[in-house]
């Protein structure tokens, strides 16, 4: 930002205060002549730097402004790009090639989560879910339909994809973590208040894992730090950890290291909800007798 012509005359005020052979010459505030050769000499020099500033920020606004608009290809950019998809609205491209909506309206971009995963064979993969923490879900089957031509473009409107690359999309159900352990809690505690209160940091956990690391990993002994940090609890002893993508049965889910993680396929879990291994049912209350 450029610095006002005050600051910029302040400035060479105090610079050449400096020099004590220029002590005899004096500022309009010290009692000098504002139209002295020497007063006039920092007008004016004192407005040429001005200018440049000025100047110098027309240029950083015009170059920000290009670099704004560039494609650079990289994941954080694409996954800009996704959140910025508008349902029913569709992308033209601008004098400089870039793709854009005539007219930008949020209420219309319903895309919430974005995770963008490259693949091995050079393609990438792109999760996607709508929503807010907790409430997070899956696209519809035309809204999930309208980002693929969003990204490909069609026969009559273009696209943001890069051409050669292959995207895979993905909006699912959220996965499902089962979660049985016995909690150590301390006499003092009530145990069913410290229950439902582990109960209710084990979904948070869930949720705020989904809010800040969509696609990411589940590090068990994050979740360990969440329950231990329940009023009353003592310890956690994991009896069973297992979890699933929405489409595989119960009975199918894979069983999770108590020291490992879970990789989500959705991109965002909860907590199991098949009837008789919800938390309710499998968190277990041991009152501490150490």
């Amino acid at each position: 930002m450029a610095r006002t012509l005050a600051e910029i005359e302040s400035e060479i005020k105090v610079k050449l205060r400096t020099y004590t052979s220029l002590d005899v010459f004096k500022f309009p505030e010290d009692g000098g002549s504002s139209l002295s050769v020497f007063n006039i000499f920092i007008s004016v020099a004192a407005n040429m730097i001005f200018l440049a500033d000025v100047i110098y920020d027309i240029l950083k606004t015009d170059i920000t402004a290009i670099a704004d608009r560039a494609f650079s290809g990289n994941s954080a950019w694409l996954r800009n790009q996704i959140l910025g998809f508008q349902f029913g609205d569709i992308i033209t491209l601008d004098s400089d090639f870039v793709p854009v909506y005539a007219v930008p309206d949020v209420s219309k971009q319903i895309i919430t989560r974005v995770a963008i995963i490259d693949l091995e064979n050079g393609g990438i993969s792109i999760k996607v879910a709508k929503g807010v923490v907790p409430t997070l879900a899956p696209l519809t089957t035309p809204e999930l339909e309208a980002v693929k031509d969003y990204y490909y473009g069609t026969t009559t409107a273009e696209g943001i994809g890069f051409a050669g690359i292959t995207a895979n999309f993905i909006s699912l159900n959220p996965d499902r973590m089962k979660v049985g352990a016995t909690i150590h809690y301390l006499g003092q505690f009530a145990s069913a208040t410290v229950k439902t209160n582990v109960i209710t940091a084990i979904d948070n956990f869930f949720a705020t894992f989904a809010d800040t690391a969509f696609d990411g990993t589940v590090f068990m002994i994050r979740l360990t730090d969440a329950i231990q940090a329940v009023d009353g609890v003592s310890r956690v002893e994991y009896t069973e950890v297992k979890a699933r993508d929405a489409a595989t049965p119960y009975a199918s889910a894979a069983s999770v290291d108590f020291q490992g993680f879970y990789n989500t396929l959705a991109g965002y879990l909860i907590s199991e909800d098949t009837v008789a291994q919800t938390l309710n049912d499998t968190i277990v209350m041991q009152l501490e007798t150490v």
